[in-house]
């Protein structure tokens, strides 16, 4: 019956929430996916907007559309990521597809996040091909994090490929700590940029603006609220890192 698929769906996307909750490092493994599977779903086209994919696919040739349309769609009936909905005591109707829960938290994350990381090697640098997103509610607020990592190759047909886990907050302010932190390759001085957007608002400025430098050994950060400028430096080490960034997730909100 719809009512008890719908209820089934419903909390084995929260037991995901609950098991990435859980973890203090990692993160919960969701499915990976392409750019083909990822527009067809309609993940591509609100929050963030992936320009190399979304380019790739609208400018496919008018004739070959509905045809990738439909790989892209057999092929995440093929992986069992959708399957026909249905009606109570009535066939699937055109269209109606019932999407896994590992997929729809992945949906919900890319179209209505509570808000949205880019990582910057520079201040002035294309975005990192890592981003994140914080799921969440009115209820319970931020609940986890979709942590997605873009590869560069094309896949075959379905265009480029993507990884996704889902973590907590706390696991999620550890990761953006270690990527700040993390040595040059060449032992050089070197500063690196956190931004986190809040969608939803007509000012395209972060929310928030975390940049950690690194010279001689030590980091030192700057943290910039919206619209706002902090221009003194603090020395701080990975973990003090960790729990500005878990908390600056946190609130970024509220």
């Amino acid at each position: 019956m719809t009512g008890d698929a719908r209820q089934a769906d419903t909390d084995a996307a929260r037991a995901l929430l609950d098991q990435a909750t859980a973890l203090s490092p990692g993160a919960v493994r969701l499915p990976a996916m392409t750019a083909a599977e990822l527009c067809v779903l309609g993940a591509m086209t609100t929050s963030l907007i992936d320009a190399r994919a979304w380019s790739w696919w609208t400018s496919a040739p008018p004739g070959r559309r509905p045809a990738l349309r439909e790989m892209a769609w057999q092929f995440l009936a093929h992986r069992q990521l959708v399957t026909p909905g249905r009606a109570a005591g009535a066939a699937a109707e055109p269209g109606q597809v019932r999407v896994a829960p590992p997929v729809a938290l992945i949906v919900a994350g890319r179209t209505s996040p509570a808000f949205t990381v880019l990582c910057r090697p520079a201040a002035t640098a294309e975005p990192e091909q890592t981003r994140m997103y914080g799921i969440g509610d009115l209820e319970s607020g931020i609940r986890a994090v979709l942590i997605e990592k873009a590869k560069t190759e094309p896949l075959c047909w379905a265009g480029s490929a993507y990884e996704f886990g889902l973590a907590s907050l706390t696991a999620a302010g550890r990761a953006l700590a270690r990527w700040a932190a993390f040595p040059d390759a060449a032992g050089q001085d070197r500063s690196r940029v956190i931004d986190i957007h809040r969608p939803g608002t007509r000012d395209i400025r972060p929310a928030a603006r975390i940049s950690v430098a690194a010279s001689g050994g030590c980091l030192h950060l700057v943290c910039e609220p919206s619209r706002l400028t902090v221009t003194k430096p603090l020395p701080c080490d990975e973990d003090v890192l960790t729990r500005l960034l878990t908390h600056t997730l946190t609130g970024v909100c509220s």
